[in-house]
This record gives C-alpha cells, sequence and structure tokens, in this order.
C-alpha cells in the first residue's frame, strides 16, 4: 500500500511539473508565439554545453537507450519555481531511468551556481550550463524582450 501511495504521490508531482512548464509557457507566450519551439518531426539541435561538474555534454553523451527529457528552466539560483521543478524532476528520475530516458536540465546559469545547487539539493542528472542562452534559442523556447517585458522576459 505504501509502494502505491508513494508512486501516486510520484506521478502526481511529475503531473504537476508538466502543468506548471504548460502553464507558464502559455501564460508567458503571446499570442503569436504560440507555435515556438521544435515542432513534430524537426531535428533536434546539436548542442555541447558544461554540466555543473565542468564536464563537456552533448545529446549523445546524455541520452539514455531510450532517448532523453531535457527541462529549460530560467534559473536554479534566484526562480523559486524552477528549484522546485528541478528538485522533482530529481525525485522522478529514477522512473524515467529505468524506461531507458535519461534526464538533463538546461538553464543560463554558470556552472558554478549549479554545482551548488546539485550539490545542495542532492542533484544527481546533469544540469547544463547555457550562458548566452544560444542552446535555449536553438530550440526555440525563449521569448525576446520585445515579445514579453518585465517578470516574464526572458521565460
Amino acid at each position: 500500500m505504501q509502494k502505491r501511495m508513494r508512486q501516486y504521490m510520484l506521478w502526481s508531482s511529475i503531473a504537476s511539473i508538466c502543468f506548471l512548464i504548460i502553464l507558464a509557457t502559455s501564460c508567458a507566450l503571446p499570442a503569436h508565439a504560440t507555435d515556438s519551439g521544435l515542432q513534430p518531426g524537426a531535428k533536434v539541435p546539436a548542442f555541447r554545453l558544461k554540466d555543473q561538474n565542468g564536464n563537456s555534454q552533448t545529446l549523445k553523451s546524455l541520452s539514455g537507450p531510450n532517448g532523453l527529457l531535457i527541462l529549460f528552466n530560467r534559473s536554479a539560483d534566484w526562480c523559486p519555481f524552477c528549484k522546485s521543478q528541478l528538485i522533482d524532476l530529481e525525485a522522478a528520475r529514477h522512473n524515467f531511468e529505468a524506461k531507458g530516458i535519461h534526464v538533463a536540465s538546461i538553464t543560463y546559469d554558470s556552472t558554478e551556481i549549479l554545482k551548488s545547487f546539485s550539490v545542495r539539493r542532492n542533484i544527481h542528472y546533469s544540469l547544463l550550463s547555457d550562458p548566452d542562452s544560444s542552446v535555449i534559442d536553438a530550440f526555440g523556447v525563449r521569448n525576446h524582450e520585445t515579445e514579453a517585458t518585465g517578470a516574464k522576459s526572458g521565460i
């Protein structure tokens, strides 16, 4: 019974993360940007980013036998919602890995910030540093200052 309850709570957390990502994206993007991000069938952009340990990572090095789940976050430094999502992803990581799917996150934070966060919060998946947001932009998931202002800018 406890195992079933833990599984229910874990999947509830995953569903909550997905809902928050969808909600945040839909609230942050203007109407004309609803087609942002990679479209179905599009090839994933190649990238090479440093993880929290300073190791260079690529799509190939990060992928499990059945793929990779990438979570894009604003910041593991100051954004409370992002921190919560990263912690929840760590809790769900074992379920994805059991299915052959590795997980990773990309933020514009420095490797030092990501290292500190991963140590404090016991994160065991790759936190990738994209300080100029070039990879984030290649995936088409960031709005720009012309599309949003204030707290919604750069989501």
